[in-house]
């Protein structure tokens, strides 16, 4: 009895001298973290322990079965990608689906372990992989490059056409697939996942890696007697208009390509023209809403010299985007001063029988001069093509000054400078020369001190800074950048070291100006405070201790002089 006495009393003891402990919840795995939400690996984990178990196994009737989230995580290693395709060439088929899907999610930073399993050579001949494809209804073009079941369906025929071949491949019965072709298939599965795959990356990368992935998909198309050539044409949709640029510049034939980079020069048109894109109106239009996607594709067709692209490029010279007029200006003029065109000539066979050579279409120069000549009628320039592109662009700068000045006077004239500072950043975004305006720094400079005066410290460093950015004048910069550290300092955010530091960089570059010694002063009173605060803090929780010590000791002498008075007194 009295040892649980004397184990309250010290318990009572430690709770006076110590803080509660934090209640702390640990939770203790094995392995990696998405191991532990992937379906698979939790069906595999789960049935070598009930092999490998002592326990009596189980009956159907007793087991509770636990719904297992359908979650897969992708490959992020080169092992981790090898390991799953070495589980579908030699695991079980009807366990295949889960790493062929983690497989078409790899990580896009795999993409060169992807690329060099997508060129690896197929294990069997291509009338082999025909007779897998044919029980998914997968086209697969002839010697001559023609794709009969498509044909066939496009002229009123009964036909089977597969338009998914994963799925369809992953969906297809085990009966269907003869012993002799299961490796085949176990091939057909992993190629048509890492296309999956390609188009994942290239949809999450840069734009050099997915020029270099439609490259890929390019040379893929034609493999193997172009077996995946209808599935590669896909992966390439799916990528979509990212892809676009890069199939601008595939398209480009040379007289000295051989036949091979003629038939992927004339496969990335026909992509082009899949994907609606293939005339350059239709391709500037659909990427017109991402900036840098519209750069690239003008780009593309600067190098290309397209001769449909022309009217289409115009429309860019004069963007509202500066970066977009000068990339659109930029491919333009090689339609004007660029290597001159090839003429084409076309054999016409007369009234009468007599067969003639004429001129074909228009060259890309011809074309350019047109469309330039159609949008210049009205203004007063030169003939001459290249003088006539120059004046051009000289009266479309000339009218766009003109357009930013009015906007600047009406910014002046609004009534509510936060009106103003609205236009001015619409207008800057446009027509960023301007930036050297005494009057457009001022706005900001004005609604700066609008802030500050209604304490809004943030906002007001915000508009100063700006202003001293805009500004071309140094003696007006230094006061600006001086207001936004001192509004900076103000900030009931800033730290007791940051604070020191945004005035320490005012001081040096205006030590003679009359609010940064005020700012200090009130800046040290501040840390001063804030470090006695915690002094005080510091001494009251210490404080608290010792009185609970206290009060503890108090109550253990109170307790043994209890149980002195009531044992018995010993023989």
């Amino acid at each position: 009895m009295k040892h649980r006495r004397w184990g309250l009393l010290g318990m009572v003891v430690l709770l006076g001298c110590s803080a509660p402990a934090p209640a702390v919840e640990v939770r203790t795995a094995v392995g990696n973290r998405f191991e532990r939400s992937d379906a698979e690996l939790q069906r595999t984990v789960r049935a070598e322990v009930e092999q490998s178990s002592v326990l009596a196994p189980e009956t159907t009737a007793t087991r509770v079965v636990v719904p297992v989230p359908a979650v897969f995580h992708p490959p992020r290693t080169e092992a981790e990608l090898e390991a799953l395709i070495e589980s579908i060439r030699k695991g079980p088929v009807d366990d295949m689906a889960g790493p062929a899907q983690r497989i078409a999610r790899s990580d896009p930073a795999l993409w060169p372990s992807i690329k060099v399993a997508l060129q690896e050579p197929r294990p069997a001949g291509k009338v082999d992989y025909q007779a897998v494809l044919d029980a998914i209804g997968g086209d697969v073009p002839d010697r001559y490059g023609r794709f009969t079941r498509t044909w066939k369906l496009a002229h009123g025929h009964s036909v089977k056409l597969s338009r998914d071949w994963f799925a369809d491949l992953l969906a297809l019965p085990r009966t269907l697939v003869s012993p002799a072709l299961l490796p085949v298939y176990r091939d057909c599965v992993i190629e048509v996942a890492l296309l999956q795959a390609a188009t994942f990356a290239a949809r999450g990368s840069d734009p050099g890696t997915t020029a270099d992935i439609v490259d890929t998909l390019l040379e893929v198309a034609y493999a193997h007697g172009g077996t995946f050539r209808d599935e590669v044409g896909r992966a390439i949709e799916g990528i979509g208009d990212l892809a676009i640029p890069r199939l601008i510049l595939r398209s480009i034939v040379s007289p000295t390509d051989d036949e091979a980079a003629q038939r992927r020069a004339q496969y990335a048109l026909y992509n082009l023209g899949r994907m609606n894109r293939l005339h350059a109106e239709q391709a500037l239009a659909s990427v017109r809403h991402d900036p840098r996607l519209l750069m690239a594709t003008l780009t593309a067709y600067g190098t290309a010299t397209v001769e449909d692209a022309t009217e289409s490029i115009l429309e860019f010279v004069d963007d509202p985007n500066p970066e977009v007029r000068k990339a659109a200006r930029h491919a333009f003029e090689p339609y004007l001063n660029g290597t001159a065109p090839p003429v084409r000539h076309q054999k016409v066979r007369r009234l009468g029988g007599t067969l003639v050579e004429t001129r074909g279409s228009l060259t890309y120069r011809e074309r350019a001069i047109q469309s330039l000549a159609a949008r210049t009628a009205a203004l007063p320039l030169p003939t001459d093509p290249l003088h006539r592109w120059t004046g051009y662009l000289q009266h479309l700068d000339a009218c766009r000054q003109n357009d930013a000045e009015q906007r600047i006077l009406a910014a002046l004239h609004e009534s509510r400078l936060e009106d103003a500072v609205g236009l001015l950043d619409r207008l800057l975004i446009e027509s960023p020369e301007l930036a050297g305006r005494s009057q457009v720094a001022s706005v900001f400079a004005r609604f700066g001190q609008q802030l500050e005066r209604s304490g809004q410290w943030s906002q007001a460093a915000a508009q100063y800074r700006k202003a001293a950015v805009l500004t071309s004048t140094s003696s007006v910069a230094t006061p600006l950048h001086v207001a936004a550290l001192l509004n900076e300092a103000q900030v009931s955010g800033s730290s007791s070291v940051g604070r020191p530091m945004l005035l320490e960089r005012a001081r040096a570059l205006a030590p003679e100006h009359p609010f940064i010694h005020q700012a200090a002063l009130r800046a040290n009173r501040s840390t001063t405070f804030e470090s006695t605060r915690l002094d005080n803090l510091r001494f009251t929780e210490a404080l608290g201790a010792m009185f609970g010590f206290l009060v503890a000791v108090a109550m253990i002498g109170r307790k043994l002089r209890t149980d002195h008075r009531q044992d018995p007194k010993p023989a």
